[in-house]
């Protein structure tokens, strides 16, 4: 099917493209508002934590997880080595985390490694790197999970505004002919 096909056809069935955009609007409003209540559960958990329900222990590089990154045909996949960190809480208990914000483009850059680590007193499987530097790139889902409610609501509101004009456009007088003003 060529794209000039599916063009014509969309052209020829507004409704249905007007109907289509609006649902695909839906599933990312959901992305959206999946990642913000995410990120503001993070938020509030690591908020708590530093106000004193959580205990700050090291953690020690204890190797990477790669992360394969998909490109364009003609490229080489991106691979990225992000560390994994582990730490023993004054307990005993041990648990490990991975820094998916501080991933490097060889596994020999983190040598060396570690980093301070919030834990949960009462569940120490619940930690936060806690340090200046890994907080660099923990914004980023933040403005994803936003993006995705802003361009998805966009897509309700133009596929609503569409449907609108279209019903607006056409008028089906008692006969059933539809007429155009």
């Amino acid at each position: 099917m060529k794209l000039s096909d599916v063009k014509s056809w969309v052209q020829d069935r507004p409704a249905i493209a007007a109907v289509a955009l609006g649902a695909l609007g839906v599933l990312i409003i959901v992305v959206g508002v999946l990642g913000v209540r995410s990120s503001a559960a993070d938020s509030a958990k690591l908020k708590e934590l530093r106000a004193g329900a959580g205990v700050t222990v090291t953690g020690t590089l204890d190797g990477s997880e790669t992360v394969v990154r998909k490109r364009a045909p003609n490229l080489p996949d991106k691979v990225s080595y992000c560390p994994r960190y582990t730490y023993t809480t004054p307990d005993g208990l041990q648990g490990a985390i991975v820094d998916r914000d501080d991933c490097a483009s060889n596994a020999k850059q983190l040598a060396g490694r570690t980093v301070q680590i919030l834990v949960d007193k009462n569940d120490p499987n619940t930690a936060f790197i806690d340090e200046v530097e890994s907080g660099v790139g923990r914004g980023s889902f933040d403005i994803f999970a936003w993006s995705m409610l802003t361009l998805g609501s966009a897509l309700v509101i133009i596929a609503i505004v569409r449907l609108v004009r279209m019903r607006r456009g056409r008028r089906i007088d008692s006969s059933g002919t539809i007429s155009t003003p």
